[in-house]
C-alpha cells in the first residue's frame, strides 16, 4: 500500500493529512494513493478551489446538494483547510468500503457513483456525454485523470491478491530497477538497487509466492470444513 512518505512527496500540499489518507484507505479496502489522485485530479489540492458555474467547491469539489447530505455547505468548506476537509473526504468514502477494487472505481466514486464496479468499459448515459465531451466510457474519465496524476498505487486493493504481492514486493518479480526517488517510507533505511529482485532470483521468488498461495488455499479450506 502507497505510504504516507510516498503521499507528501507526490503532492507537498497533501503532507498534513497524507497520514489520514492512508488511514482512509486502509478502513475502506483501498489504495490510499487512488484517493490522492482523485484529489488531484478534482482541485489540484487547493482547499478552496471553486467552480463558478457550478459552485462545486473544496478538494473533492464537493456539489451543494452533496455538501448539504455531508452536514455542512461549499461556502464553509472552502473555508476550510485540507485537514479540516478530511472529515468529510472520509465521511463521503467510507460508503464505498470494500467496492473499490481499481484507480478507476475511485475516480467514478466521485465523478458518477453508478459506475463503480463496471469497470472501465462502462458507458455513461448521453446526458453525461453531451456535458463532457470526449467522455464516453469509465476508461476515457480514468485516461484523462490520469494525466496529472502523480502516483501509482497498487494494481489491486490491499486485500486482493494483487495488493498483496504488491506489499510483499513480488508484484515485480523478475523486474530489476533502481529504488524509485523520494524519501524512504515509514522511516525505514532507503532501498538500494541490490535489493531489487533480479531475473536469476525471480524463480525462487515465485516459488515463496506460489507457497503462499497453497497455504492460504489449504487454511481457507479447512476453515470451510470446519476443521
Amino acid at each position: 500500500m502507497t505510504t504516507a512518505a510516498q503521499i507528501a512527496a507526490a503532492y507537498p500540499n497533501a503532507q498534513t493529512v497524507a497520514p489520514a489518507l492512508v488511514e482512509l484507505g486502509r478502513q475502506i479496502d483501498a489504495d490510499p494513493a487512488w484517493i490522492a489522485n482523485v484529489i488531484q485530479w478534482e482541485s489540484r489540492w487547493k482547499p478552496d478551489a471553486r467552480n463558478r458555474a457550478t459552485d462545486a467547491s473544496g478538494l473533492l469539489q464537493w456539489m451543494p446538494d452533496t455538501a448539504r447530505r455531508l452536514g455542512t455547505t461549499t461556502a464553509k468548506i472552502r473555508a476550510m483547510t485540507a485537514a479540516h476537509q478530511m472529515r468529510y473526504i472520509a465521511a463521503y468514502f467510507r460508503p464505498f468500503a470494500g467496492r473499490l477494487r481499481s484507480p478507476v472505481d475511485a475516480y467514478m466514486a466521485v465523478f458518477y457513483p453508478a459506475a463503480v464496479g463496471k469497470g472501465p468499459g462502462y458507458r455513461f448515459p448521453a446526458r453525461v456525454t453531451a456535458q463532457n465531451p470526449g467522455i464516453r466510457t469509465a476508461a476515457d474519465y480514468a485516461r484523462k485523470a490520469d494525466a496529472v496524476a502523480r502516483l501509482q498505487g497498487a494494481d489491486g486493493p490491499p486485500s486482493s491478491w494483487s495488493g498483496m504481492l504488491a506489499r510483499l514486493g513480488l508484484d515485480r518479480v523478475g523486474v530489476s530497477q533502481a529504488p524509485p526517488a523520494g524519501p524512504p517510507a515509514d522511516n525505514l533505511p532507503a532501498a538500494s538497487p541490490g535489493d531489487s529482485l533480479s531475473p536469476s532470483s525471480a524463480p525462487w521468488a515465485l516459488v515463496g509466492a506460489a507457497g503462499l498461495l497453497f497455504l492460504s488455499g489449504i487454511l481457507i479450506f479447512r476453515r470451510l470444513r470446519g476443521g
